[in-house]
């Protein structure tokens, strides 16, 4: 499954629940915070499917 469909799904997956989902998709924020992640998908940078995706899930309890 390419980057995109997985982001896609992660958050389907989490909607409506205590999961905060964050995805970060920039190119240049990706480059610039994680230039190992950058440096090994520079391949496919070139096809907009296959960019990645940094998907952060947060636990986020109901109440204090």
């Amino acid at each position: 499954m390419a980057p995109t469909r997985v982001a896609e799904y992660v958050e389907s997956a989490f909607k409506d629940s205590c999961i905060k989902v964050d995805i970060i998709s920039d190119p240049q924020v990706i480059a610039r915070e994680y230039p190992l992640m950058a440096a090994v998908n520079r391949a496919a940078m070139r096809i907009e499917a296959h960019r990645p995706r940094l998907i952060s899930l947060e636990y986020v309890p109901d109440g204090p």
